[in-house]
């Protein structure tokens, strides 16, 4: 991988990981990585996703926190 995608790699972890953080500590019937999930869905391009769900398959997931790692498989 280029140093440019290892980049906006990491920035997708990153990112991934605070959204997981905020509803980790909402109140939902539905759980925190469903909710994660979801606002991947509605505010992530396909693009980004696509590339996140991939990132959990790999040896960057460890990276990923519980409930972001859940949210990758509920994209599936």
């Amino acid at each position: 991988m280029s140093e440019a995608t290892d980049h906006g790699d990491e920035r997708l972890i990153q990112m991934a990981n605070q959204i997981a953080t905020f509803f980790r500590g909402q109140r939902s019937a539905r759980g925190p990585a469903a909710e994660t999930a979801d606002h991947l869905k509605a505010f992530w391009t396909p693009d980004m996703r696509n590339t996140f769900r991939a990132l959990a398959e790999t040896e960057a997931g460890a990276r990923l926190s519980e409930v972001a790692r859940d949210a990758a498989r509920l994209l599936r």
